[in-house]
C-alpha cells in the first residue's frame, strides 16, 4: 500500500508539472478579456500547489531509498533551477 501511495504521488507530481507548464505557455496566447485567462491563472496556482504537496512524499521516499550520490546531486541541481522558475512563473502569471 505504501508503494502504491508513493507511485501515485510521483504520477501526480509529474502530471501537475506538465499541466503547470501547459498553463504557463498558454497564458500569453489568451486574450485579456476572456474568462479562459482567469481559469488558466487559477489552474496554474492549483497545479503549483499540487506539485509542492506531491513533492513532499517523493522527497521522503528519496531519503529512505538512499540513491547514488550522482543521482542525489542531479536531483539537487535540477530542483535548484526548477523551484525558482516555478515560483517566478506562478507569480508572473498571477500578477501580470
Amino acid at each position: 500500500m505504501r508503494e502504491l501511495f508513493f507511485l501515485l504521488a510521483a504520477f501526480l507530481h509529474d502530471l501537475a508539472t506538465g499541466f503547470w507548464l501547459a498553463c504557463f505557455l498558454l497564458l500569453p496566447l489568451v486574450k485579456d478579456n476572456s474568462g479562459a485567462r482567469g481559469f488558466l491563472r487559477e489552474a496554474l496556482v492549483v497545479s503549483f500547489l499540487l506539485i509542492v504537496l506531491t513533492g513532499i512524499p517523493r522527497f521522503l521516499e528519496l531519503r529512505q531509498s538512499s540513491p547514488s550520490p550522482l543521482k542525489r546531486k542531479f536531483l539537487f541541481f535540477k530542483h535548484l533551477i526548477l523551484i525558482p522558475l516555478l515560483i517566478g512563473g506562478t507569480l508572473w502569471a498571477w500578477f501580470f
